[in-house]
């Protein structure tokens, strides 16, 4: 009971410092601060104009929409609109950003704490949740560097999807926790999701070579739970994979965004940049440290170490060595672009280690050395990352109070907004991400009076009626300030159908002249509706197969309790 009260304190003290360091810091000026604070600004607007998930956003690109929660997970910004916001109303974007850090980075140590008591004693698990939450990559390299909501997202994941493989294996039981944990990936960054089942299935490997009992049941176990809980969040990646081929993703398919490009071992030239010596340092760290783990553990807790610890951090450095190209040119993974995003991988394999290597200070004289050996090492690698840190942390104190532009990601225009913009940058040689100033230069001109736009007036999340019976006759197109997407259905205010098409020089929505006001809408497409289908249907499965695990385990119990009954 003590320790409970313990651990309890010991949780919410960790809550309160997690907030208050990333209240304090706010949302640092990582690669991707500028499309986070735009979708924090328009998700909250789109929830708060009825939208119970937003997909379309009205006020990205200064108010012509976007696509883009179509296609990008939406945790993290129910977080930054919801919890944040309850914890600091009026706050800017910025603050509410930085606290939906704090939050996810709390929640990732209590998940890496239940994953971690399948191992650790108490005290080394809490070292552990510890080190995985506060991880150099973790919070040095995807909060602060990268901005990478999702992936820094999964990371609350990422545990209890290991947690559900482990308790299924061992103890051949289905477990709450494969489901949930997957789903949450799903629904918080999906090359994650990919990865981790991909390293999971090694990991299931393996410890079928060294356990085979019962090793069928397990299987059959992990299969249902796994499709299940990626079943969950059908909902969100179902009309994302359908849908992806009529906006442009491949304009981010450049020289130096695809897999090739960010080998970190083998490639034809060394790290060219301290950001990518920095992810080979906690690449090397990890095995290295789960090297040292196993040299002063013996029997199940070294067999466990191999298995989630030495065997996945080994794999991370083959995959980001050129040694894998094969693989990335040949198999699906090559569509997460960066193999270094593995490097979360690596951060469980060192959590889990430095774990392990806690318990060694109350050891003998070898193993206390040997655990030195391992926090110094964690040390250089916290070092490492540090030094890209300053400026990212200064600037975006700096820009807390500082409007927001509000861009998309060009990525996630339709073809007929993304083709010519992209030609407009090439022409001028910038690089596609710059695209996004001139898709602003074009909705302020468009926006512009005199531009012979309509404004259209949103009535719902996806619906908006456009008022032409003051337009007086016209024999050209009507166009709109609103972006055109080739599922967007029209038709008068008396029921008759509109034919909407792109604007060819700039890809907003035109229709042909019309006496009545037009009524557009935005309906849900058909694979929306089947998304939603399979999360019930994922619900449902898992819920029963839960139960009748528990109600076998119930029975199974009484059965040793009363064998005679």
């Amino acid at each position: 009971m003590r320790s409970n009260v313990w651990i309890g304190l010991t949780a919410l003290a960790a809550l309160a410092v997690s907030l208050l360091v990333f209240a304090v810091i706010g949302t640092p000026m990582g690669h991707s601060y500028g499309f986070n604070m735009s979708w924090t600004v328009a998700f909250a607007d789109a929830l708060s104009a009825g939208a119970i998930y937003p997909r379309f956003l009205p006020a990205l690109w200064d108010g012509v929409g976007g696509f883009d929660f179509f296609f990008y997970a939406p945790l993290p910004f129910y977080i930054a609109v919801g919890p944040a916001q309850w914890v600091c109303p009026g706050c800017s974007p910025q603050v509410l950003f930085g606290l939906s850090g704090g939050f996810l980075c709390w929640l990732s140590g209590m998940t890496f704490w239940i994953f971690s008591r399948q191992f650790l004693p108490l005290k080394p698990a809490l070292v552990a949740a510890f080190v995985w939450a506060l991880a150099p990559y973790h919070v040095g390299i995807d909060w602060m560097v990268r901005q990478a909501a999702g992936e820094f997202a999964a990371y609350v994941f990422v545990p209890l999807v290991g947690h559900g493989v482990l308790v299924t294996l061992r103890d051949h039981r289905p477990v709450w926790s494969l489901p949930v944990g997957l789903a949450g990936l799903g629904l918080s960054h999906l090359p994650t999701l990919l990865l981790v089942v991909h390293v999971m299935a090694v990991i299931v490997a393996v410890w079928i070579l060294t356990d085979r009992t019962r090793f069928v049941r397990s299987l059959v176990i992990l299969a249902i739970m796994g499709i299940s809980g990626i079943a969950l969040s059908a909902f969100y990646w179902l009309p994302a994979l359908i849908l992806l081929g009529d906006v442009s993703p491949e304009g981010l398919y450049t020289q130096e965004l695809i897999p090739e490009s960010w080998y970190l071992i083998g490639a034809d030239v060394l790290p060219e940049s301290m950001y990518k010596l920095a992810l080979l340092i906690c690449q090397l760290t990890a095995a290295a440290v789960a090297g040292l783990a196993i040299l002063i553990t013996a029997g199940e807790t070294r067999r466990n170490l191999i298995i989630w610890a030495l065997v996945p951090a080994i794999l991370v450095l083959l995959l980001n060595s050129s040694f894998s190209r094969v693989l990335w040119d040949n198999w699906i993974i090559a569509k997460v672009q960066f193999p270094y995003r593995l490097t979360l991988i690596s951060d469980l394999a060192l959590a889990l280690s430095i774990g392990v290597l806690s318990a060694a200070f109350a050891s003998d004289r070898r193993s206390r050395r040997i655990a030195w050996v391992g926090v110094g090492a964690l040390v250089i690698s916290f070092l490492a990352v540090g030094m890209l840190l300053p400026d990212r942390i200064t600037k975006g104190i700096a820009a807390r109070g500082q409007p927001i532009a509000m861009i998309g990601a060009p990525e996630y225009l339709p073809p007929a907004v993304f083709n010519p913009l992209a030609e407009d940058v090439k022409a001028e040689g910038q690089p596609i991400w710059r695209l996004s100033r001139h898709m602003l230069e074009l909705a302020a001109e468009i926006e512009a009076a005199g531009s012979g736009f309509i404004q259209p007036v949103q009535e719902a999340p996806r619906q908006w009626i456009v008022r032409v019976e003051d337009l007086g006759q016209s024999e050209t197109p009507l166009r709109v300030v609103l972006i055109y997407w080739s599922h967007m259905k029209a038709e008068t205010t008396d029921g008759t159908p509109l034919t909407l098409s792109p604007d060819p020089e700039n890809g907003f929505v035109t229709f042909a002249p019309t006496d009545a006001d037009v009524r557009i809408t935005l309906p849900r497409h058909w694979s929306e509706w089947v998304g939603a289908f399979l999360a019930g249907f994922g619900l449902i499965a898992a819920v029963f197969v839960l139960y009748r695990g528990r109600r076998a385990e119930s029975n199974l119990t009484r059965f040793a309790e009363y064998p005679e009954g």
